[in-house]
């Protein structure tokens, strides 16, 4: 690990790419099968991702010194199974989805900021999570990606900012 030059507080390490990606892993395979039923596997990134998927959205700020942004991109057919595995039956429409997947993606979002806290002592907070059927926007170009299959789907996650 580097040791952040700047504004970070004393001794605030960078957290390593490859170690960062193995906590996600880790903590999204865990969480979605304990919370959906759902079992998802990591697969390599392709470099090509779709722009017209939903997306779940979540902004993540330390302190007000470095923020991040967690795009959590799918089809609507997976994040239909994601919310059925939570509801325990299908969901009756698309704003019930909606409730059910931004529950799941904070969840989600809340366990891996813990791990991250507790190990790099960090303070990193987030918000509420936002649906947008539109997809990523052109300008999001993500330092970190990870890849994911389902039955249902590809499941796609984007960190997009400076980093842990």
């Amino acid at each position: 690990m580097e040791r952040y030059r700047g504004r970070r507080k004393k001794g605030y390490r960078r957290m390593d790419d490859k170690y960062l990606q193995n906590l996600v892993n880790d903590t999204v395979i865990r969480i979605t099968k304990k919370m959906t039923g759902v079992s998802m596997q990591a697969v390599e990134a392709p470099a090509n991702r779709s722009r017209h998927n939903p997306v779940l959205k979540i902004l993540i700020t330390d302190g007000g010194r470095g923020q991040v942004t967690a795009l959590y991109s799918t089809s609507n057919r997976a994040f239909h199974k994601i919310a059925d595995g939570m509801k325990g039956r299908p969901v009756e429409d698309e704003a019930e989805m909606v409730v059910y997947i931004k529950e799941y993606f904070n969840v989600l979002c809340g366990n891996i900021i813990s791990r991250i806290n507790r190990e790099k002592k960090a303070s990193f907070r987030f918000g509420v999570p936002s649906y947008h059927e539109q997809g990523f926007e052109k300008s999001e170009n993500p330092f970190i990606e990870m890849v994911y299959d389902m039955d249902g789907g590809r499941i796609r996650i984007s960190w997009i900012g400076a980093g842990f």
